[in-house]
């Protein structure tokens, strides 16, 4: 990657710091508010009580408190994950020429000299016909590149780990941020002979060229711009880092990073300058073994800064921007420590200028951030665990009488807590034992306090995933019961989750293929995948066409059953694509050598059970008629082999 030049003013680089960090201490405080809901969304997924709820349920009541936002979470992450993933490593994109395609004319030459050289006319070449050509062969060679790109992160989660972390985030908190694709060099450590010591040793080795890479980004650093409520028109993005003075040096190593500026604030702040927000705290507090803030002795907060800056700002900071553009924004990215830059530079990869892409569950447009599932559900749970705990209370206090004690009518010295079997009372002289003891049954409620749960876990169904997506159909009787019904009922929950699906498509999928196209054509040096081509991403189409081939199958296995229509259709291949179709690998179905074993051994299996129920048809007749079948058996075998060592020597003779 090209080095920007740089002509830094201090001046201009600290007032440019001044100003972006009152930028992002100001993004910060708006943001208090959305931690504050975020931590009461974890709690409710851990199935911790926020501390005032906690203070409010008395000393010796019941504290249960049923985490069923988590299965709700966890089951809408795995459902989509296989719908966004399948099995059957099906891309969820597709990569195509446009309507007029271009592609690099030295391939259109080359073609048409392969032509020429088979003996095709130079005037009856068609080089619209070769143009189309090579530029779907391009395409699907670039679908291919980017394929393998998000499969092979050596060092880095795969692109499938990455989408899970962002799923579930969004599902739990309401947003999931995916950042990428970006510029590395990849260094990979590898064992060599040292030719001095004759050791073995690890030396670090850079991989020839360049590499996109991509990362999950928790929720808890990421500091957009919440002017707007629209991710796609956000003016920048803050990302906060944690890192150790290594990290720091680490990255001031790296290009277009001012080393000066890091070893001056490392010289001046030795024990780091991190101090714990309040979230990390209680995040900290928040589990069961955690007492206190977490210690950043030591650590240094790094703030990076995709998005826009004046020109004129850009030019003290050490940029060359022309003088007639300098009222322009221009698409740049800063890091800083503290109120110091120590990176400034134009976006490396033309179309990808804020290279954050946000996933949302709930969006809506009266913010920035979208609601997750606890959030929505919030109430359904809060009364869920309400109604339980009221029940076990109740179950508790109503499992025996309340007894009443007439402490004047006990002699000295008796204990009326102290109650069990066979107890003898010593009461006062003249005192009637009635008048001492009186018990009184507490009614019991727990029926209804559990119907009231069912309701509130009912509307918690309607608002999120249902139960029988769970597998659970016990609360859909009837339709449920049937293979028929229950389809028909996955079919009407599948309508949220195509939109989920569509989101996705539309947040994620497209912008970041479309990432991965554009840092291709700035920085592959392969000239063979390159092109003007469009991208597509196939998630919810692929949903809609996979239930709608789903359905096509179950009929035409249906047809198929009918007599009339018997040996008509390939089995074989029928049952391939149906495998296909429900995301199993046909490798499962057996080819036409291990099938015929196969009948050949249940043949075998089914000749030995025949013969085995004969022979014990034929001993209960023995044993009918008075014969022992054992020493028939023996007598027949007997004969047999005294058969067998007669025709021996006749075998022999004739082999003579």
């Amino acid at each position: 990657m090209e080095e920007q030049k740089k002509t830094t003013s201090p001046g201009a680089v600290d007032a440019l710091g001044s100003i972006l960090r009152a930028e992002f201490d100001e993004v910060a405080n708006r943001r208090q508010l959305y931690d504050e809901r975020w931590l009461r969304d974890l709690r409710q997924y851990k199935g911790v009580y926020d501390p005032e709820v906690l203070a409010n349920i008395g000393k010796n009541k019941s504290k249960i408190n049923l985490r069923i936002s988590k299965v709700k979470c966890d089951t809408s992450k795995a459902r989509l994950m296989d719908l966004l993933f399948p099995a059957n490593g099906e891309k969820n994109f597709s990569i195509s020429p446009t309507s007029v395609p271009t592609i690099h004319p030295a391939l259109i030459q080359k073609r048409a000299a392969e032509l020429v050289e088979q003996g095709v006319a130079p005037e009856d070449v068609d080089e619209d016909a070769i143009l189309r050509e090579i530029a779907k062969d391009c395409s699907d060679a670039m679908m291919k590149e980017i394929a393998d790109q998000l499969t092979e992160a050596p060092g880095r989660p795969s692109y499938r780990a990455v989408c899970g972390d962002v799923c579930a985030q969004a599902f739990r908190y309401g947003t999931g941020v995916l950042k990428g694709p970006l510029v590395e060099k990849r260094v990979r450590g590898r064992y060599e002979i040292d030719p001095k010591t004759g050791e073995w040793s690890m030396n670090n080795h850079e991989d020839a060229g360049l590499r996109p890479y991509y990362e999950f980004v928790p929720i808890w650093n990421i500091y957009p711009d919440m002017s707007v409520s629209d991710a796609r028109k956000v003016n920048f993005v803050w990302q906060d880092h944690l890192m150790s003075p290594k990290e720091l040096l680490d990255l001031g190593n790296m290009p277009n990073f001012s080393m000066d500026v890091v070893i001056e604030y490392l010289k001046a702040h030795k024990a780091g300058d991190a101090e714990p927000k309040q979230y990390e705290t209680d995040l900290r507090l928040m589990g069961e073994l955690e007492t206190s803030s977490p210690d950043l002795t030591g650590k240094f907060r790094v703030y990076e800064r995709w998005g826009y800056i004046q020109g004129h700002q850009l030019v003290g900071a050490g940029i060359d921007i022309p003088e007639e553009q300098h009222h322009e924004s221009f698409p740049t990215n800063v890091w800083m420590i503290g109120n110091r830059v120590i990176k400034a530079v134009i976006a490396p990869i033309e179309g990808i200028e804020i290279p954050y892409h946000f996933y949302f569950y709930d969006k809506d447009e009266s913010s920035f951030f979208g609601n997750g599932i606890p959030t929505v559900m919030r109430d359904c749970q809060v009364g869920v665990n309400a109604s339980v705990r009221l029940a076990v209370d109740n179950a508790a206090i109503s499992s025996g009488p309340q007894i009443a004690v007439n402490m004047r009518a006990l002699a000295d010295g008796v204990d009326p807590t102290d109650v069990h079997a066979w107890k003898v009372w010593c009461l006062k002289n003249g005192v009637d034992v009635r008048q001492a003891f009186a018990a009184f049954d507490m009614p019991s409620h727990t029926n209804e306090l559990l119907g009231l749960s069912k309701m509130f876990s009912e509307f918690a169904d309607e608002l999120t995933t249902p139960r029988y997506m769970q597998g659970d159909n016990n609360a859909v009787r009837g339709a449920g019961d049937t293979a028929s019904g229950l389809s028909m009922l996955m079919g009407a929950a599948s309508v949220p989750v195509k939109d989920q699906v569509k989101s996705f498509d539309e947040d994620i999928t497209k912008p970041f293929i479309k990432g991965m196209y554009h840092w291709n054509m700035k920085f592959n040096p392969k000239q063979e995948i390159k092109g003007d081509f469009d991208i597509l991403a196939r998630g919810s189409s692929a949903l809609i066409a996979k239930e709608i081939q789903g359905q096509r199958m179950a009929q035409a296995v249906a047809i198929t059953d009918n007599p009339r229509f018997q040996g008509r259709v390939k089995d074989e291949e029928l049952l391939e694509d149906i495998f296909k179709s429900i995301d199993l690998d046909p490798e499962l179905l057996r080819s036409d050598k291990e099938f015929q074993d196969w009948q050949q051994k249940q043949m075998t299996m089914q000749a030995a059970a025949e013969v085995e129920a004969k022979i014990q048809v034929i001993m209960s007749e023995m044993e009918k008629q008075g014969m022992d079948p054992q020493a028939v058996l023996a007598q027949m075998l007997g004969e047999a082999v005294q058969q067998q060592q007669q025709a021996a020597p006749a075998q022999e003779a004739v082999s003579a």
